[in-house]
């Protein structure tokens, strides 16, 4: 019955649309009245906030919030998370910085000491920091240890795009891994940087994919 009311949004006043689920409920305990409010107001279309959490914040709820949030007894919101940088580990900052500004249009924002430490960001303000391993840590670079076990990806518009790119890359000395070829529907290549950075440069027929 409630499938009907899904394709008929407008076809059952709110206190039927309850009684539906009431019925449907038994043996599971009374519907938390919030469970209710959301879904009358999903299935007519018209979003609907919460004040949950700590926070207080009003969280936005949706039809497929339903089965993750509705009865999970814990708050539906999480706090808004932004990437700020990833720490990249090699023996000559100052070797990788440069490649990577020169050959790869990362803008240097700061370099500390002498091989300390450098910051770099890309157009869209992800910085990527360039930095020696700190042993009290258990860090390492790619370089000594002789393992790849991560690589860094940029995007590009076009696959005229990626293949300047490549072209770039070589002239800056990276190693080249893999040159420009269609992988899983795109147009892509895979280099090194100074300290073992693996990098892979693509251009995607579909953005989404």
């Amino acid at each position: 019955m409630i499938h009907s009311i899904v394709r008929s949004p407008c076809a059952c006043p709110k206190s039927a649309l309850i009684g539906i689920v009431e019925k449907g409920r038994v043996g599971f305990g009374k519907p938390d009245p919030f469970y209710l409010e959301a879904l009358f107001r999903a299935l007519a279309r018209v979003p609907t906030t919460r004040k949950l959490g700590h926070t207080g914040r009003a969280a936005r709820v949706g039809v497929g919030d339903f089965g993750r949030h509705a009865s999970a007894g814990r708050p539906m919101e999480l706090p808004a998370m932004r990437l700020n940088h990833l720490d990249l580990h090699v023996p000559d900052v100052a070797a990788t910085r440069d490649v990577l500004v020169s050959a790869f249009g990362l803008i240097e924002i700061e370099t500390r000491g002498v091989n300390g430490l450098a910051i770099l960001r890309d157009d869209a303000g992800l910085e990527l920091v360039i930095s020696r391993p700190i042993e009290k840590f258990g860090g390492a670079d790619s370089a000594s240890v002789g393992r790849n076990t991560y690589h860094v990806g940029f995007i590009l518009p076009s696959r005229e795009a990626v293949d300047e790119q490549f072209e770039r890359a070589k002239s800056a000395g990276c190693e080249i891994w893999q040159p420009p070829s269609a992988v899983r529907g795109g147009w892509l290549f895979y280099c090194f940087a100074p300290g073992r950075i693996l990098i892979e440069v693509g251009w995607r027929s579909d953005p989404t994919a």
